[in-house]
């Protein structure tokens, strides 16, 4: 059995498309569940970043300009 190091859920490597070898090589895994979340997570917008970066940005314009 293979647990996911993310979400503590077992599966079995013939579910999860692993050879008894390739499991013993595994230092880490995390299943396809908790990847596609770490994904969206990863890819979502966030409007408010967006405006901090850009104030930093005008910052960093500002003194060089001064």
């Amino acid at each position: 059995m293979v647990c996911c190091d993310r979400c503590g859920e077992w599966f079995h490597p013939r579910c999860i498309k692993l050879t008894i070898n390739e499991v013993k090589m595994l230092d880490r895994y995390t299943c396809d569940e908790c990847t596609t979340e770490m994904l969206k997570a990863k890819n979502r917008y966030d409007p408010e970043m967006n405006t901090k970066v850009q104030i930093d940005l005008w910052n960093g314009i500002q003194v060089k300009k001064d």
